[in-house]
């Protein structure tokens, strides 16, 4: 009985603890400032409950034919959802009226146009069901209204038109005439298009056949609130541009201006799938293409309001990462069979070929890069399944050129300027397994914060550069954190090793977008979404005394970004407030 009553506190605890982190999940999706508390190494933190998915219609009621948004939230990120009708869903014969692919927030945009079933109409309220393929499901009604009959026109019964009595014309004589050949038409050549090739429809859905079709020489419209032909509607229409494009090798930054939806396809591969009503929007999205004739698609919507859209690129370096060139030999002999930009030097092939170019045996690469380095001393790493040699700017840092199993290799050097510098490898393999990779690291003791500084929304590959931050205390805006690093789509890691009274710790940050912080090993804050900025805080209960790593991962998308991070130790008041 003693050891009930024990065990009793313990679990009215842990349940306190749950509802205040599925409250606090449910508060992050609306931008609040939120709370978490988790306990010291003696209790593992529990896992914070996935809130509920759930989706809204918008509107959610209408006449068959209405244009309906679908809205999901709390969904899991990466799977797709299907949008079905209950009546008359069954899960053996479901039509799906669209799908979507949920984001890395949890939430999901897909469309329908209401049916015109006259079966619905009885039902008065139709559910709309949003269903994953590990059958996870939500609903929402949509009302539908009857259509309003209409009377019928009376009409009036014509009088009778009184006869008239012809006349009799004399009889004229009749000479035959021979018959005319019908003129064979003309075929008409194909409809050629110097610029885009617009096709306009009188629906946001772009269904059915295009109302019309021109050429457009650029998209960039800015119709406001009028229509873009007398023959399309103001409000609630849609567009769609193809065109094919001769284009030199690089990286292309395409950028889309828009109010409401759009989407864009290069080469059939979705850069952007922003299907949503929206204020005007830039949206942008970056590509590598090789040299020669490329397809693209812009889609356009508008729903009400304001129509603007517009689309335009930008060129940069034809090797925005490492240049590697491909050699169909051991000794890097010759022109390269294979020129392509690969983002990382890290690959194992085993004993496959890297291409279809190349020899699964007996090739060579060479890599080139320049990199921003901040003066100190670095340490390069190789590890080879053959032979490989690595260079910082003309002093060769790594000189392995022989056959060998995997090994991995190191090499110092000294940077004496800030600045770019280029880094050169090179690599062969003999025959057998063929695995290279090549990383560094700045030989320094920081003051304050180690920061890794990516040019990619997931701390993947090397960071452009490595820097000692004093505080976490950053309003970049829509500015960008350092020299290779953009405005957009980057990430940082900050680590430090801190000396810690025992105690309870509350730890705060303001973010825009995503963040994650650890307490050694454990997670305490795991944020790892868009969103603009907001406050955060966890509690580590029974933090032992001692040196403990404290690590924050931050990561900005689109917009303005904001990263600031703290902590406190909580009085013993503070502590009995809080319970």
């Amino acid at each position: 009985m003693s050891a009930n009553r024990q065990q009793r506190p313990a679990t009215t605890a842990l349940r306190a603890v749950l509802s205040l982190l599925a409250l606090a999940a449910g508060l992050a999706l609306l931008g609040y400032s939120i709370a978490t508390v988790v306990r010291g190494p003696a209790v593992r933190p529990t896992p914070t409950p996935r809130p509920r998915p759930t989706i809204t219609l918008d509107p959610a009621e209408g006449y068959a034919g209405t244009y309906v948004t679908v809205t999901g939230v709390n969904w899991p990120p990466g799977e797709t959802v299907y949008i079905y009708l209950s009546p008359p869903f069954v899960e053996e014969e479901a039509y799906a009226y669209d799908g979507a692919e949920v984001g890395a927030d949890g939430a999901f945009i897909a469309a329908i146009v209401f049916p015109d079933d006259p079966s619905l109409l009885d039902r008065g309220a139709v559910g709309v069901v949003a269903r994953t393929e590990s059958r996870l499901q939500a609903s929402a009604p949509f009302r539908l209204r009857r259509p309003t009959p209409i009377a019928p026109t009376p009409t009036s019964t014509p009088l009778p038109t009184p006869s008239v009595q012809p006349t009799l014309a004399p009889t004229a004589t009749y000479t035959p005439v021979p018959p005319t050949a019908t003129p064979v038409p003309t075929p008409q050549p194909p409809t050629t298009f110097a610029g885009w090739k617009g096709e306009y429809y009188d629906n946001p859905t772009l269904s059915g056949e295009p109302t019309l079709v021109r050429d457009d020489a650029t998209i960039d419209f800015r119709w406001t609130t009028g229509s873009p032909d007398p023959a399309i509607p103001a409000d609630d229409f849609s567009v769609r541009w193809t065109r094919t494009l001769s284009l030199a090798a690089g990286t292309y930054h395409f950028r889309v201006r828009s109010d409401d939806g759009c989407r864009l396809w290069v080469d059939g591969k979705l850069l952007v799938d922003e299907w949503h009503d929206s204020a005007e929007t830039l949206y942008s999205a970056s590509v590598f293409l090789d040299q020669g004739p490329h397809s693209v698609m812009l889609e356009y919507y508008e729903r009400a309001g304001s129509a603007t859209v517009g689309l335009w690129w930008e060129y940069e370096d034809a090797f925005p990462n490492w240049k590697g060139e491909y050699f169909a030999n051991a000794n890097l002999a010759g022109p390269p069979a294979l020129v392509r930009d690969d983002e990382q030097v890290d690959f194992a092939w085993g004993l496959a070929a890297p291409a279809p170019e190349i020899p699964a045996d007996g090739f060579s690469v060479r890599w080139t890069r320049k990199w921003y380095f901040l003066p100190g001393n670095y340490r390069f790493y190789a590890r080879a399944w053959d032979g490989v040699r690595v260079w910082f700017d003309d002093t060769l840092v790594i000189d392995e050129w022989h056959t060998g199993s995997e090994t991995t290799y190191a090499g110092d050097v000294r940077v004496t300027d800030t600045g770019w510098h280029t880094v050169r490898i090179a690599y062969y393999n003999a025959s057998g397994k063929a695995e290279v990779k090549v990383s560094w690291e700045a030989l320094v003791s920081y003051a304050g914060w180690k920061g890794e500084y990516f040019s990619n929304r997931d701390l993947r590959g090397q960071p452009v550069f490595v820097r000692d931050d004093p505080t976490l205390n950053f309003e970049w805006g829509l500015g960008s954190p350092g020299p290779g690093i953009g405005s957009d789509n980057f990430s940082v890691r900050w680590t430090r090793e801190m000396e810690f009274a025992a105690g309870t710790y509350e730890f705060t940050v303001v973010v825009d977008d995503g963040v994650r912080v650890w307490v050694d090993d454990w997670k305490v804050l795991d944020q790892w979404q868009d969103g603009i900025r907001r406050t955060y805080t966890a509690v580590f209960e029974g933090l032992s005394a001692g040196r403990h790593t404290i690590r924050v991962e931050y990561y900005e998308h689109m917009g303005e970004a904001v990263l600031r991070f703290w902590w406190t130790k909580q009085t013993a008041v503070q502590r009995n407030q809080g319970r």
